[in-house]
């Protein structure tokens, strides 16, 4: 198995899916159901777009001025969005992951994060990719503090899901009532009701909307579907208390990324959802993506 762009490519299948993952940040390079792609691919070659498919931690989204505290003591972070002045997406969407098990229908991935100066907590993160041929792809997502003391944390991925040719003339159903407002850094101004312009509880097209917010007011087991005019695409399942939504404009808004998270963005500066991973404590996050 030759390493490139991306890593080691492995896949696996069950029933009418067929699933590829990418060692380099645990990505999922191709998801299809029927032939047909739920997610956007890309090829284990090249450098996945958009962060596309990559494991989100030990925070998902950003973190303002790469600057946090914790226990009354600030850290500070490679600021790796030049844009926006954050620190984008934790620290675990470019490094190597292990295969630590491959069967016909579940691959085992496993990193080390090692502890550094502006994180000085190591965690072991682990993900299981399980296919199913009726559910689709089962996915759980963990990390494990292996310090001697409690750790900030959250965690997320970065699907894209393909429903329509675009972003533009795909149906977004969002069972989300409330939404994040952000500054031009896309950074939380505040927390507030849904507007009638990015409400989509009631499934309609995109068009040419711009979103790249994050969504709440979540309950229970909620489900996001992207679809085309007849019905066509893909759901992802949660039970998170957050889900950013973007429309991908810098790819060329091929697809809208659905990314359930434990967090809202900047919560290691709010405080808000954001987890206190205990010495030994193992943090689990669970989703899953079907075709329709």
């Amino acid at each position: 198995m030759s390493f490139h762009a991306s890593g080691r490519e492995l896949s696996c299948e069950a029933g009418d899916y067929s699933l590829s993952v990418v060692t380099v940040g645990a990505g999922i390079s191709s998801l299809k159901w029927k032939g047909r792609n739920l997610v956007l691919p890309h090829k284990v070659t090249e450098v996945a777009p958009g962060w596309s498919g990559k494991m989100l931690l030990p925070w998902p989204n950003r973190i303002a001025d790469g600057r946090y505290s914790w226990n009354d003591r600030e850290y500070l972070l490679p600021i790796n969005d030049r844009g926006t002045g954050t620190a984008l997406h934790g620290l675990a969407g470019w490094v190597p992951w292990e295969i630590v098990d491959a069967t016909a229908s579940h691959v085992r991935l496993e990193s080390f994060i090692a502890a550094q100066e502006s994180y000085p907590w190591p965690l072991t993160a682990r993900l299981d990719l399980r296919l199913d041929p009726e559910s689709g792809l089962n996915i759980e997502l963990s990390a494990k503090n292996l310090g001697d003391s409690p750790a900030p944390y959250g965690a997320s991925l970065h699907p894209y899901l393909l429903g329509g040719t675009t972003a533009d003339d795909s149906i977004l159903s969002l069972p989300a009532s409330h939404i994040v407002d952000t500054d031009e850094n896309l950074l939380p101004t505040g927390i507030n009701p849904v507007s009638a312009a990015y409400d989509f509880r009631v499934p309609r097209m995109v068009d040419d909307l711009f979103i790249d917010h994050c969504y709440g007011g979540l309950q229970g087991n909620w489900e996001v579907r992207v679809t085309n005019a007849q019905g066509e695409g893909a759901a992802l399942a949660s039970n998170t208390p957050w889900v950013q939504i973007h429309t991908a404009d810098a790819l060329g808004r091929p697809g809208i990324a659905v990314e359930p998270m434990t967090c809202p963005p900047d919560a290691f500066n709010s405080g808000i959802d954001l987890v206190s991973l205990a010495p030994g404590q193992r943090h689990r996050l669970s989703l899953s993506i079907r075709g329709l």
